[in-house]
């Protein structure tokens, strides 16, 4: 619990923080295109209304130019019959600036509109009236006889544009809301699978670890999801299972020797106060058993640190055939009973922590030589690759069957559980030897066959 709250998200469910992010962005999209229409359909009007007005005052400013060449007089009629739109206002002056003729189809405050030679120029007055004025040379080359002044009215288009804009708002916020709406359903509805598989992790504890996710049909992120958890479930499980079993037999592993210990020490304290013969044997016997717990717990000790990370490497190249040949003179010192070759020459150059490397081998040859009867021989080898380094231990040892090689790095795995004990072995030999190959990030593998020997090779990076 403890760990939800610190990871506690304030943005509140998955579903609807996916509803919150698809709505804003078709929000964001619909607002978008809800512009673009409103100022393209803008832009279409204005631009059809000014060239109806440049149109109109040019055909006008032909007309008046003509009546003129003619000899007729303009007054105050001139641009009456020209009057074929209520909603343009017309303006006639003179070159000294002198009003000829007005016509006046609506209330325009003509103080306020300014001069547009150039281009017709739109104007929104007061908030409310929208209009577009042009201004307009009369004449010809040599003569000007004054200006037309035109007035559009686009009071329509003003009130089409206003609908437009509040339909185009209330389509967005509908949009928006259907948007969140559906949203939220749909997230709900694909999230579905991940609240069945939050409620069925729920029920999963060590007494139910054998419990998996039901794999949607569907092949989508959800079922790869699926088959990632349930794997990594099948790894936690025996893992668990592992790590009950290596409990067991490390209290196993230690409740033999306690109980001898125990028993010597019943015996002293009944005949071994008066009896040298049985004090010497009891005290040889504590010093042998403690010997072996100590070595135990040691080998213990080593596993765990690897397992939580805690073991450092101190890396540094070194030849590894001089150590195999330095390995083999030690043993040769202590072992007579089996004949040890070296087959790798001088040279091949390894960078790894040394001290492991050398415990590793004399965990190999220490296995070797238990399973190997005397006179038998174990050989220490290794070849170089172009990115790594092979070393093998063979001996001619009792072998295996082949059903225990996938196992025979397991902690406290035995082949023959009599034999081990006889031999004083605890099973933990070779799994020192795989976390020393682990965390090196090598490879090992063991080939063998019953009666013929075995076969142990590590492969390193260099």
């Amino acid at each position: 619990m403890l760990y939800e709250k610190k990871l506690k998200i304030k943005k509140g469910p998955l579903s609807k923080r996916l509803a919150r992010t698809y709505a804003s962005f078709f929000a964001g999209l619909l607002l978008i295109l809800s512009v673009a229409l409103f100022f393209s359909l803008f832009s279409f009007l204005i631009n059809r209304q000014e060239q109806y007005i440049v149109s109109t005052i040019e055909l006008v400013s032909e007309q008046i130019v003509t009546e003129i060449n003619k000899g007729d007089s303009l007054d105050q009629r001139t641009l009456v019959e020209y009057n074929l739109n209520g909603n343009l206002n017309m303006l006639f002056t003179n070159k000294e600036g002198n009003v000829i003729s007005r016509v006046q189809n609506f209330q325009a405050d003509e103080a306020r509109l300014l001069p547009a030679k150039e281009s017709p120029r739109l104007l929104l007055l007061d908030g409310k009236q929208l209009i577009l004025c042009y201004e307009h040379f009369v004449g010809d080359d040599s003569t000007s006889y004054g200006s037309l002044y035109f007035v559009l009215n686009m009071q329509t288009e003003l009130e089409f544009l206003k609908m437009l804009a509040f339909l185009l708002i209330g389509a967005n916020v509908i949009g928006v809301l259907a948007a969140i709406y559906v949203g939220w359903k749909t997230s709900r509805k694909m999230l579905a699978p991940i609240d069945h598989m939050i409620s069925a992790a729920n029920t999963i504890n060590s007494q139910r670890l054998n419990s998996r996710l039901d794999v949607p049909e569907v092949e989508d992120e959800l079922q790869k999801l699926s088959f990632t958890l349930n794997s990594m479930l099948d790894r936690i499980e025996e893992a668990f299972h592992l790590q009950g079993r290596f409990a067991a037999d490390a209290s196993h592993e230690l409740r033999t020797p306690l109980s001898i210990l125990q028993g010597n020490a019943d015996l002293l304290e009944r005949w071994g106060r008066n009896d040298p013969a049985v004090l010497d044997e009891s005290i040889a016997s504590i010093q042998k058993q403690t010997t072996y717990m100590n070595k135990l717990v040691e080998n213990l000790l080593f596993l765990a640190r690897g397992d939580s990370g805690m073991r450092q490497l101190k890396k540094e190249v070194f030849d590894i055939g001089l150590l195999l040949h330095e390995l083999v003179e030690e043993q040769s010192s202590i072992d007579d009973a089996h004949h040890y070759h070296v087959d790798a020459p001088t040279g091949i150059m390894l960078f790894a922590d040394r001290n492991m490397i050398k415990q590793l081998l004399h965990a190999l040859i220490d296995n070797s030589a238990k399973y190997t009867p005397s006179d038998g021989c174990i050989n220490l080898s290794c070849s170089e690759q172009a990115d790594s380094i092979s070393i093998s231990v063979i001996d001619t040892g009792i072998g295996m069957e082949p059903e225990h090689l996938a196992h025979v790095f397991e902690r406290f795995y035995r082949v023959d559980q009599a034999r081990s004990r006889t031999t004083g072995g605890m099973g933990l030999g070779l799994s020192i030897v795989k976390a020393i190959v682990d965390v090196h990030s090598g490879k090992l593998h063991a080939d063998s066959e019953k009666g013929k020997g075995t076969r142990i090779t590590a492969t390193l990076l260099k």
